[in-house]
């Protein structure tokens, strides 16, 4: 009932079950049950909406809901990645004065969603699905790595309202002790209220 009352917000119901059934005899292959043509076309529409398109007769009533539809969801996945790349590129700003070099370590502050998710399946361990949380400034991911190896996935750090909340080598393996010493000299000199004040 839900699809339903939101299509019949674009069509009256004698053109919304015309137009559904006609859809479903084209395409029986694609929509095994007629409900899920209303299914199919409540998200396109919604598509619709997300992507800005002037909603008219041409747009309600695709010749093909279906390929209509996978066209759609293509527009919204390159809108989508589009904006999380520039939300990306905006958090970087905000926290690249978190990198930090001591001794044979140093921090680095990821650019993309890519490169968490990257880090992720390097170290085999789950802080690919921290990417979102992370480009919308819920969380906070860093990156560990040894000087000598700058590419190579080391550690991964995550840090919230200025705490360390976690640090994971591969396969979620605890901080070595060497590792734990850079990390609460980065404490000290990038999370403390001095170094807030002075960033």
């Amino acid at each position: 009932m839900k699809t339903l009352n939101f299509i019949r917000k674009f069509a009256s119901i004698h053109r919304l079950f015309n137009y559904a059934n006609k859809q479903f005899e084209k395409d029986e292959k694609h929509f095994i049950r007629r409900h899920q043509v209303l299914i199919t076309w409540r998200d396109y529409l919604m598509d619709c909406q997300r992507l800005k398109i002037h909603i008219d007769d041409a747009i309600i009533f695709p010749k093909s809901l279906r390929k209509a539809h996978e066209e759609t969801i293509k527009r919204v996945k390159h809108y989508e990645d589009e904006l999380m790349r520039k939300k990306a590129k905006e958090r970087y700003e905000k926290i690249k004065h978190y990198e930090f070099e001591l001794g044979q370590l140093k921090i680095v502050v990821p650019y993309t969603p890519k490169e968490i998710i990257d880090e992720g399946n390097k170290l085999s361990h789950c802080v690919g699905g921290y990417a979102q949380r992370h480009v919308d400034g819920k969380t906070t991911i860093l990156f560990i790595r040894n000087i000598k190896e700058p590419d190579e996935s080391f550690y991964t750090l995550e840090v919230k309202n200025e705490k360390v909340l976690q640090v994971r080598g591969v396969k979620n393996k605890p901080a070595t002790e060497d590792v734990q010493t850079f990390i609460e000299e980065f404490k000290k000199q990038k999370l403390t209220k001095k170094a807030r004040k002075a960033v």
